[in-house]
């Protein structure tokens, strides 16, 4: 998740528009760095947040009053700039010091547009971030692909305050879930933060949040492969074997 794009899966499967909402619930998602029709989906730890369970408590009050002068807007990703955007994430890529391993985007190369919206985040007029999300036909859901910024303001949670936005949006347009990709490394523990946050285990949906951390701090262990299959038995045996 952070220093390179890594999948390992068995199956992979094809997922027709009437299939969409089954395999979302049932842990999959849509393989978006292999540039090729049709998509296929993969199995993972896939994290959501169900939007009916949103609420404004102390801290997300906290997150909306750190960005006073922020606005946004939303539109299809084919109606937006794609060289402002592009430009802007490859800042971001050059900020975090992520390398093109991580499987960088290329927003001139989506093959699917029409099913991409971008949300677009501005502080006092200026461009500062965005996020690119997927859509679906046969699902009341979306999922969200990738969030930049500037860090102009390092200080404001301008991520934190994208994903509140986010989940209003998905709320007003009848939408059940915000899925958030998967959640691997102590770089998705954040994930856990939100009200309505699920993580796929491999067999079910779970809202615990200490076995969820725990997992991406493990994660964050790993340094060889022979680390990743040790891991994949620690937790067959104490927490699938449970």
């Amino acid at each position: 998740m952070t220093d390179m794009s890594l999948i390992y899966a068995n199956a992979y499967a094809e997922v027709g528009e009437v299939e969409e909402d089954y395999a979302l619930k049932n842990g999959w998602a849509v393989d978006e760095w292999t540039k090729k029709t049709p998509r296929l989906w993969f199995q993972a730890r896939q994290v959501r947040l169900k939007v009916s369970e949103l609420k404004y408590n102390k801290k997300t009050n906290r997150i909306l009053r750190q960005c006073p002068d922020v606005t946004h807007e939303i539109k299809p990703l084919g109606d937006a700039n794609i060289d402002e955007l592009q430009d802007l994430y490859d800042r971001y890529m050059k900020y975090r010091g992520f390398s093109d391993d991580l499987g960088a985007l290329s927003l001139k190369e989506e093959i699917d547009k029409d099913k991409k919206i971008v949300f677009q985040y501005y502080d006092k007029g200026v461009l500062r971030a965005f996020t690119l999300l997927r859509t679906y036909t046969g699902s009341n859901s979306m999922t969200g692909l990738q969030f930049c910024w500037d860090y102009h303001k390092p200080s404001i949670s301008l991520g934190k305050y994208s994903i509140i936005k986010e989940i209003e949006y998905a709320k007003e347009n009848g939408l059940d879930y915000l899925y958030m990709m998967s959640g691997y490394e102590e770089t998705c523990i954040y994930k856990r933060d939100f009200t309505g946050f699920e993580f796929w285990d491999g067999e079910k949906w779970s809202s615990d949040k200490k076995i969820y951390e725990y997992m991406c701090k493990k994660d964050s262990e790993i340094k060889t492969f022979e680390d990743m299959n040790k891991l994949m038995w620690e937790h067959e045996k104490n927490y699938f074997g449970i």
